[in-house]
């Protein structure tokens, strides 16, 4: 019973495909950041926590920069064993003071923080009603097999179309991760990488992979707010500005 001690294990550079090719909008997304609380981070003894936190930090800017809002989820400690209930059969009494319960990643003032009671972060949370009429849900943190991928499966069947961030959530295991995200890709989700959700983000709309950005009418100073955030030169973005082409420059197919 418990939560195990999760070893280190390192991301798989492929992404799972596909059923569905949505993409996020800025206007119609909200960052969900989920369960990232000392409880269940002190797990991991290595990699790919490191990693998983600085691509949350990074698309966190992102969105603050997009206006996209931010919600955190946090499980509340010392639970009573009746609200609990199933919970203990599996894991355990759960996070036994507000030390576990803290979470490692701070939420911004406008943030919203919700209370999480069970594997979908949906249930008796108010999240939907957070969403503000938002129908993408973008989804980051811990565990992948477990409440991410509930999570997803219940935005799907609310009609809110979810996106695991392969490379910004973590699992109990290499196995663990891929299985989810792979479940995930098939049923419910689009699974995608931090980058390339960063970037579809910042284009604001949704262009054929070879289509020509600048014919179809990204402006200078998009183009110069992504090379500056991906680190990418001017020239290297305008000799052949295509998703496909910017993709392979800042590594976003992983």
């Amino acid at each position: 019973m418990g939560l195990p001690a999760i070893p280190p294990y390192s991301l798989t550079a492929v992404l799972p495909e596909n059923r569905v090719q949505w993409r996020p909008d800025p206007a119609r997304a909200v960052l969900l950041v989920h369960d990232m609380q000392a409880w269940f981070l002190d797990r991991f003894a290595g990699p790919p926590l490191p990693s998983i936190m600085e691509n949350i930090s990074l698309l966190r800017k992102d969105c603050a920069a997009l206006g996209i809002p931010v919600i955190f989820t946090a499980q509340p400690p010392r639970q009573d064993p009746h609200e609990r209930a199933l919970l203990t059969d599996f894991w355990g009494p759960g996070l036994p003071d507000d030390a576990a319960a803290a979470l490692l990643l701070d939420p911004a003032d406008d943030d919203i923080v919700l209370t999480k009671w069970r594997y979908s972060a949906f249930v008796r949370t108010g999240l939907e009603e957070a969403l503000g009429g938002r129908d993408q849900l973008l989804i980051a943190g811990v565990y992948g097999h477990i409440g991410i991928v509930a999570t997803a499966c219940d935005a799907f069947m609310r009609d809110i179309q979810p996106f695991i961030l392969a490379d910004a959530v973590a699992d109990f295991s290499a196995a663990h991760h891929e299985q989810a995200l792979s479940w995930a890709a098939q049923r419910c989700a689009v699974v995608t990488a931090t980058a390339m959700a960063s970037l579809d983000l910042m284009l604001g709309f949704t262009p054929d992979d070879d289509e020509n950005l600048l014919e179809a009418g990204l402006d200078s100073i998009r183009l110069m707010a992504v090379g500056e955030r991906f680190g990418v030169s001017f020239m290297d973005l305008a000799e052949e500005p295509t998703r496909a082409r910017w993709l392979t420059l800042i590594g976003g197919g992983r």
